[in-house]
C-alpha cells in the first residue's frame, strides 16, 4: 500500500503540516536552509541513487518541503520548485556553494521577497577572489567582529566572523548583494592550544548580517548556513559576543 502512494504529494502534505506547526502561535521563521542529501541504500530501477533536496527551518529542525532530484538533473534547477509553496517573505534562505547562482539569488529576492546567505567557494573563482580581497586586512578594520566559543567532546572551537558592507568598488558582481562575510574556525584541545583552522566566505542580501545573526546566542553561525564549517556533535556556540578579535 505504501508503494501506491504519490511520494511527491505526500511530501507536500507533510511539509505543509510541519510548516503550520512551526508557525503555530504566531512564531516567526527566521531562516530556511536548502540542502541536498543522497539517500543511503535507496536506488532507482535503473541503478541511480535517490537524491533529495529539502528546505529546513533551522530554529525548529523541521523539514517543511522536500523534493526528489531526478537522475538527469541537479539541485540547482530544483531549488525554485522546492520553495515554490514555501512562504519566504522576510525570511533568510541559506544554502551551500552549489546554489551560489545568479538565477537563484534573483529568484529568492525578486520573486519570493526573501533574503539569502550563500557560501562562496572556488567554483566561482572571480567572485571568490573578490570576496577574499574585500575581507583581507587587520581585525581593527572590521570592528566589531563576532566571536562564538564552544567546548565539548574533548575539544574547543572558536568562530570569528567579520563582515564588510559592499559599496560598489570591490569588484563583487552578484544580484542584490549587500554584504560579504568571512568566518574563521579555530579548533583545538581543552588546553586551549589551537590544532586546526578553516576559513569560509559568504555573500548575503542582508544589509546588517552581523547584528541579525547575533540577536541571540543560538543564532550566530548555524543560521548563517556555513555548511562548509559544520561543527561536530556537542560543540556549538555556547558563548557569543561582539568584540575585536585578538588573533
Amino acid at each position: 500500500m505504501v508503494q501506491a502512494l504519490d511520494g511527491a504529494l505526500l511530501d507536500r502534505l507533510v511539509g505543509s503540516w510541519l510548516a503550520d506547526q512551526v508557525t503555530a502561535g504566531e512564531e516567526t521563521v527566521a531562516a530556511v536552509a536548502g540542502d541536498g542529501k543522497t539517500v543511503r541504500s535507496a536506488y532507482r530501477r535503473e541503478g541511480s541513487q535517490v537524491h533529495l533536496l529539502s528546505a529546513t527551518v533551522r530554529d525548529a529542525g523541521a523539514v517543511i518541503a522536500q523534493r526528489e532530484v531526478g537522475a538527469k538533473t541537479n539541485e540547482i534547477t530544483e531549488l525554485a520548485p522546492l520553495l515554490a509553496d514555501v512562504e519566504l517573505a522576510g525570511v533568510v534562505a541559506t544554502a551551500d556553494a552549489l546554489h551560489t547562482q545568479w538565477a537563484t539569488a534573483e529568484h529568492l529576492v525578486t520573486n519570493q521577497k526573501a533574503h539569502y546567505v550563500v557560501t562562496l567557494k572556488a567554483n566561482q573563482p572571480t567572485l571568490y577572489a573578490a570576496c577574499q580581497r574585500a575581507l583581507s586586512g587587520p581585525a581593527q578594520d572590521f570592528v566589531p567582529e563576532h566571536i562564538a566559543v564552544g567546548r565539548g567532546h574533548g575539544r574547543t572551537e572558536r568562530r570569528t566572523t567579520r563582515v564588510k558592507a559592499l559599496v560598489g568598488d570591490e569588484g563583487i558582481d552578484f544580484p542584490h548583494a549587500a554584504q560579504v562575510l568571512r568566518v574563521r574556525r579555530d579548533t583545538g584541545g581543552l588546553d586551549g592550544q589551537r590544532t586546526g583552522k578553516e576559513i569560509a566566505y559568504c555573500i548575503t542580501s542582508l544589509d546588517d548580517a552581523l547584528r541579525w545573526a547575533a540577536r541571540d546566542h543560538a543564532r550566530p553561525l548555524a543560521i548563517l548556513g556555513l555548511t562548509c564549517l559544520c561543527r561536530g556533535p556537542g560543540v556549538g556556540p555556547q558563548i557569543s559576543r561582539s568584540q575585536v578579535s585578538d588573533s
